[in-house]
């Protein structure tokens, strides 16, 4: 296993900030058991529930958790309603107070650590099975 400095320039490679990730992803790419958990002990991680973390100080945003768990989680999801309107500009309503909600099609229900990032927005996960009637994920 690399020296501390070569683990941490490792993880910074890897990991880009807010993007969350979990131990078996970071196992697969060349960090072992012993060396994530120094890394947790050091701050280089971010405990985010068992066996999933984030790097950096700043809360990840929804863009980047959707990102983690479609790119790191090969969790099948996609964004959806009136988020996706807001995306391309298309939406003519604007949401009133300051929650925002993110409207996610899955097929399976969401992993709870998305929920304890910000007060800001929250997920909504609507079954896949109401995007034409079928399960187009």
């Amino acid at each position: 296993m690399p020296l501390n400095s070569d683990r941490r320039k490792l993880l910074t490679w890897l990991v880009p900030e807010e993007v969350i990730v979990n131990r078996n992803w970071l196992t697969k790419n060349r960090l072992d058991r012993h060396a994530i958990d120094n890394l947790v002990k050091a701050k280089q991680l971010n405990k985010i529930s068992n066996g999933v973390y984030s790097r950096g100080d700043s809360a990840p945003s929804w863009q980047a958790i959707v990102y983690s768990l479609q790119h790191i989680f090969n969790f099948e999801c996609v964004v959806g309603g009136l988020t996706a309107l807001e995306l391309h500009s298309l939406s003519q309503y604007m949401t009133l107070g300051k929650q925002k909600y993110i409207q996610m099609y899955v097929r399976k229900p969401l992993p709870s650590w998305v929920q304890h990032f910000s007060k800001d927005y929250s997920f909504r996960s609507h079954s896949s099975k109401t995007i034409v009637g079928q399960n187009n994920l």
